[in-house]
C-alpha cells in the first residue's frame, strides 16, 4: 500500500501543488519521478512494440536539435533567425526550451515503463487510490468555492479547480467519476458497504466536473457512462433505459448545479467549433512548412503568430486545441505513428480480472482511457503532466504487456541513471520557475534594473517569448536606455506581428518619455485593432496618456477624423471643443443615441461657457426621456388639501402645479415645484415643468440648473 500511495501521489502531485502555472506544479512530479526510478528501479522493459513506439517518439522529438537545413529550411526559419540575435542553426530555434520540453516528455515516458513493468497485488486497490486522490482534489475546490477561500498555488483563471486551464480541471475531474462509478458497480457486486462511499465520490467528482464549466469532459462523460452501463447489462433494452435514466439525472445536475455548462454546451457545435477549426487551419499552415521534422518540441506558441490568418482574434494562443496537431506540428508526422504504436503496444493486452466486479470496474477503466484519448483531438490533456500522470496510471494498472529483459542489471542501473538525471532536471526546472517569479516581483516593485536581469536569464531559454522583449523594453526605458528599448520593442513586434496588444504595451512605455514614440506605437495598435477592440483599446490611451499632457492632446487628436474615435473620447470625458466640432458635421453618421450623446455635450460646454440659453435648449434636446403622468381631474383646492396632509404627494402636487401653470401664476408654481424637488424620490417631470417655467421667464442660468441633472 506504501508503494500504491506513493505512485498516486506522483500521479497527482502536479494537480495539488497548481499544475504548470504554479512554481512547483511541474519540478515536483518530476523529482518525485526520479526518486520513483531510483529508489525503486524498473527490472524489465515493456515488449518490442511499446518500446519502438516509445523510442521513436523520443526520436521524434530530437529531430529539433539536427541542423534546419537537413530538412529544407523554411522561410520563416530564416526570418527570424536574421531579426533575433544568437539564435543556431537548428529545426528548434530554442534549443534550451525544447530541452526542457523533452524532458517533460521524458518523464512521463519513464514513469509508464515503471508502471507497465510494475505488478500491483490488487489492480483494485490502486484504483481506488487513484479516485480517492481525485475526489480529495474535487472536495479542496468545492469547498474554496463554497467558503470563498484560495487555495496556495491555485491560480485557475475561472476561478475554480487546481488548474490554470478549466479543461485540465474537468478533464481529471471526468476520469475521477468514470472511476468512481466502476468502483460503485464493483462493491455493488460483493454487496458490500462501500458503494455509499464510491457513490459520493461520485457525486463530488460529478459536482467538482460541472462547476469546472469545461464542455468536453462533460460530454465525453455522459457518453462514457451510457455506453459502460449498456456494457454491462445483459438485457440491452433494460440496459438502454438504466444507461438512459443515469444520463438524464447526470444532465439535470448540470442544470441545477452548473447552469454555465449546460448554457456553454450548445458553443461547442458551432461558435467555438468554428474557431477552433481555424486554429487547426493555421496550425496545418505551420505543419506544412516542416512536416517531417517539425518545428522544434515546445515552439508551438512562438511560431504560431507568424501564421496567425483565418483564427486571428484578439486571444493569445498558447496550443493548436489538439495534441495530436500539436505533436504532429513540433515533431513532425511520424510522432503520431509512433505514439499510436506505443499506445497499441500498452493496451492490446490486459489483465484478466478475476471477478465480476473488477471486470466491471476494468471496462469503466477502459472507457475512460478511450475518453481521454478521445478529448486529446480537440484538447491538450496529453500535454499536461496534471492530467497525463493520473492516465498513464490507470492505463498502466489495467495494460498487462509481455515484458522483456526482465531482471538484467542494466535495465536496474538505467532506471537508476534516469531517475538521478530526473531529479537533475526537477531542480532545473526549479530554478526556471524562479526566474519568472523573478520578473514578477521585480516588476511590482518597480525594480526595472533587476527585472531586466531577469528577463535576460529567461531569454536565453525562451528567445523567441515577445512579451520578455516588451517587459525587457519596458525595463530599458526606465533605465534611460533608449537604443536598447527600441530594438527590444522591434524584436516583439515582429515576433507578434498580429496582436494589438504589443504596440500598445510599448507605447505605454514611452509616456512621459517620448510622446512622439508613444503614439507612433499607438497608431500601430489601432491598425491592428479588430472593429470592435477599437474603442477599447482607444480608451484605455486616453486614460494611460491623462498624466501626459502632451501625448493626450495627441492621442484626442486621433479622434477628429474617426466618428467612432471621437464618440468614445466624448463617452469616456475626454473631449473637447474640436471634438465636438467634429461630432457635429458627422450627424449623418451617428445614430440616434450618439446624437443625444453629442447633445448633452454640447449643452454642458456651453453652460461651461456661461451660455446658459444655448445650454438649455441644447440639454432640452439631449437629456433622457422624461415620462409625464396624465392630469387628474382635481379642483386646486382638492389638491391643496392633499398636500397639506401629505407633502410628498406627488400627483397632488402635479396637478396643482398644472392648473397654477395654466392660469399663468408662476411664482406660485415655482415655489411649489421648489419644496417638492427637495423630496426624497421626487419624480424627474417636476425638474422639467420648473425649468420651462423659468425659462419662460427668461431666467436661463436657473432653467439650465434645474435641468442639468438629466442631461448626463
Amino acid at each position: 500500500m506504501v508503494i500504491v500511495a506513493s505512485v498516486v501521489l506522483i500521479a497527482l502531485s502536479a494537480a495539488f501543488l497548481g499544475g504548470e502555472a504554479s512554481e512547483l506544479g511541474e519540478a515536483i512530479p518530476v523529482i518525485g519521478v526520479g526518486l520513483l526510478l531510483l529508489l525503486l528501479p524498473f527490472k524489465a522493459l515493456p515488449n518490442r512494440v511499446t518500446l519502438t513506439g516509445l523510442i521513436g517518439l523520443l526520436l521524434c522529438g530530437f529531430f529539433g536539435f539536427l541542423p534546419a537545413r537537413w530538412f529544407g529550411q523554411p522561410e520563416w526559419h530564416m526570418a527570424i533567425r536574421h531579426v533575433i540575435p544568437g539564435l543556431s542553426d537548428t529545426v528548434s530555434l530554442q534549443l534550451f526550451h525544447s530541452l526542457l520540453c523533452i524532458g517533460m516528455m521524458l518523464t512521463a515516458m519513464l514513469f509508464a515503463v515503471w508502471l507497465v513493468q510494475w505488478k500491483p497485488f490488487d489492480f483494485t486497490n490502486c484504483l481506488q487510490a487513484l479516485t480517492g486522490g481525485i475526489a480529495l482534489l474535487a472536495a479542496i475546490a468545492l469547498a474554496a468555492r463554497i467558503w470563498a477561500f484560495s487555495v496556495p498555488g491555485w491560480h485557475p483563471s475561472q476561478g475554480f479547480g487546481p488548474f490554470e486551464n478549466r479543461n485540465q480541471t474537468g478533464t481529471l475531474m471526468a476520469l475521477g467519476a468514470m472511476l468512481a462509478l466502476g468502483l460503485c458497480a464493483e462493491a455493488l457486486r460483493r454487496r458490500h458497504a462501500a458503494i455509499m462511499v464510491w457513490f459520493l465520490t461520485f457525486v463530488v467528482c460529478l459536482g467538482a466536473l460541472i462547476l469546472s464549466n469545461s464542455r468536453t469532459p462533460f460530454g465525453l462523460l455522459i457518453l462514457g457512462t451510457f455506453f459502460w452501463i449498456c456494457s454491462r447489462q445483459k438485457a440491452p433494452l433494460k440496459g438502454f433505459a438504466i444507461a438512459s435514466g443515469v444520463a438524464l439525472l447526470v444532465c439535470a445536475a448540470a442544470l441545477i448545479v452548473g447552469e454555465g455548462v449546460a448554457r456553454r454546451l450548445p458553443d461547442l457545435f458551432n461558435h467555438d467549433f468554428d474557431f477552433r477549426t481555424k486554429i487547426y487551419q493555421d496550425t496545418l499552415s505551420i505543419a506544412g512548412t516542416a512536416p517531417v521534422a517539425g518545428i522544434g518540441i515546445g515552439n508551438f506558441e512562438a511560431i504560431f503568430p507568424q501564421f496567425r490568418v483565418a483564427s486571428l482574434n484578439g486571444q493569445r494562443v498558447i496550443h493548436p486545441e489538439s495534441d495530436w496537431l500539436w505533436m504532429a506540428t513540433e515533431m513532425g508526422c511520424f510522432s503520431i505513428l509512433f505514439c499510436i504504436i506505443a499506445v497499441v503496444g500498452l493496451l492490446t493486452r490486459r489483465g484478466h480480472p478475476a471477478t465480476k466486479g473488477q471486470k466491471d470496474l476494468q471496462s469503466a477503466g477502459l472507457i475512460a482511457i478511450a475518453a481521454f484519448l478521445a478529448n486529446s483531438i480537440v484538447d491538450v490533456p496529453g500535454h499536461r503532466l496534471g492530467t497525463v500522470l493520473p492516465i498513464l496510471v490507470l492505463a498502466g494498472t489495467l495494460g498487462r504487456p509481455k515484458l522483456i529483459l526482465n531482471d538484467a542489471r542494466g535495465v536496474s542501473w538505467l532506471s537508476r541513471i534516469s531517475g538521478i538525471g530526473l531529479v537533475v532536471f526537477g531542480v532545473l526546472l526549479l530554478r526556471e520557475a524562479r526566474v519568472k517569479t523573478q520578473i514578477e516581483s521585480a516588476m511590482a516593485a518597480g525594480d526595472w534594473i533587476r527585472t531586466e536581469e531577469a528577463v535576460s536569464k529567461s531569454l536565453v531559454s525562451t528567445p523567441l517569448n515577445w512579451s520578455l522583449w516588451l517587459i525587457r523594453g519596458y525595463a530599458e526605458v526606465h533605465q534611460n536606455r533608449w537604443l536598447q528599448a527600441i530594438a527590444d520593442f522591434r524584436r516583439a513586434l515582429f515576433l507578434e506581428p498580429k496582436l494589438a496588444v504589443v504596440p500598445f504595451g510599448e507605447g505605454r512605455a514611452w509616456i512621459n518619455v517620448n510622446s512622439s514614440l508613444a503614439l507612433g506605437a499607438w497608431k500601430e495598435a489601432l491598425r491592428r485593432s479588430r472593429l470592435e477592440e477599437i474603442p477599447d483599446f482607444y480608451r484605455q490611451m486616453l486614460d494611460a496618456s491623462s498624466g501626459d499632457p502632451q501625448l493626450h492632446i495627441a492621442t484626442l487628436r486621433l479622434a477628429d477624423g474617426d466618428p467612432s474615435l471621437a464618440m468614445t473620447a466624448l463617452r469616456s470625458g475626454y473631449a473637447d471643443s474640436k471634438t465636438l466640432q467634429f461630432l457635429e458635421t458627422q450627424e449623418s453618421k451617428l445614430s440616434g443615441d450618439e446624437n443625444q450623446v453629442v447633445l448633452r455635450a454640447e449643452a454642458r460646454q456651453a453652460a461651461s461657457e456661461k451660455k446658459f440659453q444655448q445650454a438649455y435648449e441644447l440639454g432640452r434636446q439631449g437629456m433622457r426621456r422624461v415620462f409625464v403622468p396624465a392630469r387628474s381631474q382635481q379642483s386646486e383646492q382638492q389638491c391643496r388639501d392633499a398636500l397639506i396632509r401629505d407633502p410628498q404627494d406627488f400627483a397632488a402636487a402635479y396637478n396643482l402645479c398644472s392648473i397654477l401653470r395654466a392660469q399663468e401664476r408662476w411664482q406660485e408654481s415655482l415655489e411649489i415645484l421648489e419644496t417638492i424637488s427637495r423630496a426624497q424620490l421626487c419624480p424627474d417631470y417636476f425638474q422639467v415643468m420648473r425649468a420651462e417655467i423659468l425659462a419662460s421667464q427668461n431666467r436661463w442660468a436657473e432653467a439650465w440648473d434645474a435641468i442639468a441633472g438629466l442631461v448626463r
